[in-house]
């Protein structure tokens, strides 16, 4: 069935209504292969913007809502957890554009809320089983939980921009530029 705006519909109809499985190809280049309700996307699905960067997972009533993980055109995960009406709301993951995570926590209409741990930037790092976690309410910090460190097996806190490293013997006061990131490791 091709529309008058070109879009091309493959897929069940009842009375000229999508429902059930079908596919739907828009002339700009998006698509979305799934679940039909009443014309509207519902149930399981994936639509791909024209921009390349695409979602897969659960609609309900032509709104994405449920599980479900959005992707970068390089078809690298963007995030991962529950959406309500488009946003990100509920459990959650973001990664970023290289794939490494960026945010793991809660997230209420689109912006962290609650505990969220907020994974370091590093470049070419594999990834890492902890990092920093802060209370956010509304998408802002309210305040730091748990920010233990470890540089070479021993604990370091960041104050000011600078990183004290604690041995047993004294405290270390070490730079930004003086540490190795590869060797970081943050836990709980």
């Amino acid at each position: 069935l091709q529309y008058s705006s070109g879009a091309i519909y493959k897929g069940t109809l009842q009375n000229w209504n999508r429902v059930g499985y079908g596919e739907l190809f828009y002339t700009d280049g998006g698509s979305y292969a799934g679940e039909w309700r009443n014309n509207l996307y519902h149930g399981k699905g994936k639509a791909i913007w024209p921009d390349g960067t695409w979602y897969e997972g659960e609609f309900i009533d032509g709104q994405i809502t449920g599980a479900g993980a959005l992707y970068y055109r390089n078809n690298k995960i963007k995030y991962q957890g529950r959406f309500e009406n488009g946003l990100y709301h509920g459990r959650g993951l973001i990664y970023r554009e290289n794939g490494i995570p960026k945010s793991n926590g809660n997230f209420y209409n689109g912006e962290k809320h609650g505990e969220v741990m907020e994974y370091p930037d590093l470049d070419n790092m594999e990834v890492i089983d902890h990092g920093v976690t802060f209370l956010y309410e509304h998408g802002k910090i309210v305040k730091m939980i748990r920010k233990t460190v470890k540089y070479d097996n021993l604990p370091i806190r960041k104050e000011n921009g600078v990183f004290y490293c604690f041995s047993i013997d004294q405290p270390i006061s070490l730079s930004d530029s003086e540490i190795n990131f590869r060797n970081v490791e943050f836990s709980d």
